[in-house]
């Protein structure tokens, strides 16, 4: 075997094993089953006029995406994850941005899907993918070994000297802070020291738990259930729409006034 070849083998087995260390049972769990069609379908073209797109322009840290369960939180931050409006947005002269994202998820229980470990990972993998300068650093025997300890504190710091080794600053989505099992504290902890040694910004979706409110207490933030009225009034159409075809008279008994109810208890909650 030619020398030049050797060489390239050996290159894909350190990227084979690099991302064996990454990997984790339901890395991609929740991304897949947000990717499943919206029922109702929700539109998301109010974000566009609040705070948020001042936000993506501005050198601010933090911003807070908070609201009842069921309004619809996990579903925004994926569609601001895949967007290119949010990409066209944070990038402007002399500012480019690299975006990356994990979703705590309840279901996953004390799992690396669901923890600070698995959320660390999961930033490594996708910026080991993007900037070929982490893939082979990551890729040295040394860090391999620490991407299998599994230890927080070491995980945090190659993520950190990760971050500072690009050639973009980074934008982290982090969906479901609230869903997350350990101590709130020391996740909030972690995203402020991450953010300090590494200026990242970083958009958080969460219900309005007290550690939230207290540690973010001055980020810009929208709440969700201000914002569905016009999502939750689509889907009632829609409703009637579907029901023509079965009740001849649906609509005398779905008038205006009983939309109007129906938006009023939904309170904002869309599912």
């Amino acid at each position: 075997m030619s020398n030049l070849r050797y060489e390239v083998l050996l290159e894909v087995l350190k990227q084979l094993a690099l991302y064996e260390a990454l990997d984790f049972e339901g890395s991609h769990g929740r991304s897949k089953q947000l990717s499943l069609p919206r029922i109702p379908p929700v539109s998301f073209d109010w974000i566009w006029t609040t705070s948020f797109l001042q936000w993506l322009q501005n050198d601010e840290a933090f911003f807070w995406i908070t609201g009842k369960p069921g309004s619809g939180k996990s579903t925004l931050m994926n569609h601001l994850v895949k967007t290119h409006r949010t990409q066209h947005s944070l990038n402007g002269s002399h500012r480019h941005f690299t975006i990356i994202d994990f979703f705590f998820d309840f279901r996953a229980g004390n799992s690396t899907a669901n923890d600070l470990v698995g959320l660390i990972k999961t930033f490594l993998t996708q910026l080991s993918k993007t900037f070929a300068n982490v893939e082979s650093s990551l890729s040295r025997k040394d860090a391999r070994q620490l991407l299998e300890n599994d230890d927080c504190d070491q995980l945090e710091e190659l993520l950190c000297r990760s971050l500072r080794s690009i050639t973009t600053r980074a934008c982290a989505f982090i969906d479901g802070l609230d869903e997350y099992k350990g101590d709130y504290a020391a996740l909030t902890d972690l995203l402020m020291r991450v953010q300090h040694r590494t200026a990242m910004k970083m958009c958080f979706a969460s219900r309005p738990e007290s550690v939230f409110l207290a540690r973010f207490k001055e980020a810009p933030r929208v709440r969700m259930q201000d914002h569905n009225s016009t999502s939750i009034r689509v889907y009632i159409d829609q409703a009637i729409e579907r029901g023509r075809a079965t009740l001849v008279d649906i609509e005398s008994v779905l008038d205006e006034n009983m939309r109007k109810e129906i938006l009023r208890r939904a309170q904002g909650v869309i599912i």
